[in-house]
């Protein structure tokens, strides 16, 4: 039996911040505040974030939650994200044979006596 076919792609592009949706997971547990500091740092110091806002095919977040606190605190109204796309291609079904008619047997043997 054939297995499913998975084709994965990611593309950058620019989001509005408020169209990233979070998974409650993410929300349940937030980052401390020593790494949003942190992330924070890296910014101010070198100009860019240190990670990225990853979402899936649905705007979902990924990964990447502390960016996206740090941008939102911040007031940014768009931001460059990387969103992963997932092409699942299933085997086309498997369609079994004809099933065997099978005749009584005197019409077997009717078919037998006009085929001789």
């Amino acid at each position: 039996m054939d297995k499913p076919k998975v084709k994965t792609y990611v593309h950058s592009k620019t989001y509005p911040v408020n169209s990233i949706r979070i998974p409650k997971s993410f929300q349940a547990t937030p980052p401390s505040e020593a790494k949003i500091e942190q992330c924070l740092s890296f910014y101010i110091e070198n100009g860019y974030f240190d990670r990225e806002i990853i979402l899936n095919d649905n705007g979902y977040l990924v990964d990447g939650y502390t960016k996206y606190l740090v941008v939102k605190a911040a007031g940014v109204e768009k931001i460059k994200v990387l969103q992963v796309h997932t092409e699942i291609t299933y085997p086309a079904p498997i369609t079994p044979p004809e099933p065997i008619k099978k005749l009584p047997w005197w019409q077997r043997f009717v078919q037998d006596l006009r085929s001789a």
